[in-house]
């Protein structure tokens, strides 16, 4: 999601998602359901911040 000011959060390992590329989303839409995709051990949802391209550490931000 393109949060703008260079603001961009990933979601990963999702079961399912809900929204679509370019599509606006406002505060507490659901986006996506926890899951185990991929490679993991159990659901849980990779979530990632980036900002101006640098990743950041998102327990910052939460």
């Amino acid at each position: 999601i393109n949060h703008g000011n260079g603001f961009v959060t990933r979601y990963a390992h999702l079961d399912a998602i809900y929204v679509s590329p370019g599509q606006q989303v406002s505060r507490g839409e659901l986006i996506g359901k926890m899951g185990c995709t991929g490679r993991c051990s159990g659901p849980h949802v990779h979530f990632m911040i980036i900002e101006s391209g640098t990743p950041r550490d998102p327990m910052n931000y939460l």
